[in-house]
């Protein structure tokens, strides 16, 4: 009878059940896609440009000079990446890190 029992209790434990299907279109699929479409809006045609990790200063600030070429502020400049050029791109090249 136990044997039975157990057997049956397998069964049911191993079909399908009734249940809440989740659907297609959650709210966290939602805001994922929305906040990829806001990030390509802001970044436009430069978005490839922003693919790296975030330049820290490492300059002491009793350092004498600069490690910029030309000027601390970031210059225009045109940048060629992956075959695209991309005019008019705010950067700074850092001459000791040999890094733009």
């Amino acid at each position: 009878m136990k044997t039975l029992l157990l057997c049956g209790l397998g069964v049911l434990l191993g079909l399908p059940t009734l249940g809440q299907i989740v659907p297609a279109d959650s709210s966290l699929l939602a805001a994922a896609r929305s906040l990829r479409q806001h990030y390509t809006q802001a970044l436009g045609d430069e978005s490839s440009l922003y693919n790296g990790a975030e330049y820290v200063n490492y300059v002491r600030p009793s350092t004498v000079g600069s490690q910029f070429f030309n000027s601390e502020e970031p210059q225009a400049a045109l940048i060629t990446y992956g075959g695209i050029s991309y005019a008019k791109v705010l950067a700074r090249y850092d001459l000791v890190r040999d890094q733009l």
